[in-house]
This record gives structure tokens, sequence and C-alpha cells, in this order.
């Protein structure tokens, strides 16, 4: 008998050290990069799931700022708030794009469980970066995931919600809501020419359509400044 809850105490153990860690080999190639070259302060920081770590032309898309990238892939908003001080607050960004939570709608959590862990989030980073800006970028509507996408609007209404409520602490304002959903849909339906072969991730015609709107609310608040041709 001893032996059997012995056993069982070890799987139980090795399984949540697993779980807990799924994304620990992935966090330590950032921080091994950050120890060859550790980014600028004052970035917008670009952070949530596979959308933000497929983003290769960032750095080209946004040349006038400083921007790091740190999505990883199949990340749900948990994963994000889980090691928040590792890839978030240490590099004291003036700003932050985050996208993360289809992943928590495809896994079948309720609707409230990303809402909820986002809020966490954004408790945790004004606590120690109070003037950083968060974006919240809304769910994306994506053809293979057209099943779940009431869900995900369902989520998207409420986030934006809790952002307009909550969008100023202390006169300074720090949290706003980036709907990128319209201009992926055309004639309310998703628009799979800007998808690749899966369906689920974006080609470069996706990535330049949530470069246009998110450039557009970064010029907005004054933390963009357009260049003018000559």
């Amino acid at each position: 008998m001893k032996i059997i809850i012995i056993v069982f105490i070890v799987i139980f153990m090795t399984t949540g050290f697993a779980q807990d860690n799924y994304y620990e080999k992935t966090i330590q190639q950032f921080e091994a990069k950050d120890k060859k070259s550790f980014p600028p302060q004052n970035a917008v920081l670009f952070v949530g799931s596979s959308s933000i770590r497929l983003w290769g032309s960032l750095k080209d898309d946004f040349p006038e700022i400083a921007t790091i990238n740190r999505g990883f892939g199949g990340s749900q908003t948990s994963d994000v708030v889980y090691f928040v001080d590792r890839i978030v607050t240490l590099y004291k960004p003036k700003a932050i794009v985050f996208y993360c939570g289809e992943n928590d709608i495809a896994a079948k959590k309720a609707v409230e469980v990303p809402i909820e862990d986002f809020k966490k989030f954004v408790i945790h980073v004004r606590k120690h970066l109070p003037k950083t800006l968060i974006y919240y970028v809304s769910m994306k509507p994506s053809p293979s995931r057209k099943n779940i996408w009431p869900k995900m609007v369902q989520a998207n209404q409420k986030i934006a919600e809790y952002c307009k409520e909550n969008s100023v602490v202390d006169g300074h304002k720090n949290l706003g809501y980036i709907d990128i959903s319209a201009v992926m849909l055309q004639n309310n339906k998703i628009d799979k020419s800007i998808f690749v072969k899966d369906m689920l991730h974006m080609n470069a015609d996706g990535y330049a359509k949530w470069t246009s709107v998110i450039r557009k609310r970064l010029v907005k608040d004054g933390l963009l400044v357009e260049k003018e041709e000559k």
C-alpha cells in the first residue's frame, strides 16, 4: 500500500512539474538571447501566442520604434501570466501589445477564464509598471476555428468592456483594446486569403492588416510618430 501511495505521489508531482514548466525551455531560450543582447527599455513589447511568435516581419513593420517579440506558440493566457516577470516586466516596456486567449477557448475553457487571467496580467503589470500602456488585441477569427468564433466574440466583448471601464488609473491611461477582427472579415465572413495552409495562422497579408490597425492606434496614443515620405 505504501509503495502504491509513493508511486502516486511521484507521478502527481512529476505531472504537476511538467504542466507548470511546459514552456520552460522556450522561456530559457528567451533568457539566453537576453544574456547575449538585452533589449532596450521603453520598447513596445509584443507578447502572447503563436500569432505573435510567427510575426517575423515585426521589426520591419514598426521600424520607427524598438520592438520585442515574446510570443510562444500554443500558449494560453494563464501561461503568459505565469511567466510575466521573465518575459514582460523585466524589460520595462513603454507599451505591451498582448495577444492571447483563442487557445484558451480552443481548449474548451469557459469564456470567463481568459478574461479573468487577463485581468490578473493587468493587475500584476500595473503593480510593477504603472505607466506602461497595455493593449489587448482581440481574438482573431480563423477558418479552422470558426465553430468557436461565437465564444471568442463573447470574450472579446467582455474584455473590451473591461478595458474601457479600467482604462485610467491615477489619471494615467494605461489600458486599451484593439479590435483586429473587423479587417479580417469580408461581408461578415472570414477572409481565407490572409491565412496559410492550416487556416489558423496568418500569411504576410494577414500581418499587414494587423500592422495597419495596431500602427494607427500607436500613432493615436503618441507611441509612434510616422516618418514623412520625401
